[in-house]
């Protein structure tokens, strides 16, 4: 299994595939990085940006997913 410090969603062998957020850390996207002098590739996640979960509610017949941020 593992964790992908980023909410995503997208479609796998058919299925619908939703990854929720970090809670501690975000992975910056390629367009979201702006590197000061000095850092790398290796420094993309974002310690500053508030916490985020996702919230899955089955009702019987539908799943439905909420990804908020924590404020």
């Amino acid at each position: 299994m593992g964790h992908a410090h980023t909410a995503a969603s997208s479609v796998f062998a058919g299925l619908p595939l939703v990854v929720a957020p970090g809670v501690v850390s975000t992975l910056m996207m390629p367009s979201e990085l702006v590197l000061p002098e000095g850092w790398s590739e290796d420094d993309t996640l974002d310690f500053e940006r508030p916490p985020a979960f996702t919230l899955h509610v089955f009702d019987g017949e539908r799943l439905v997913s909420h990804t908020r941020v924590v404020l």
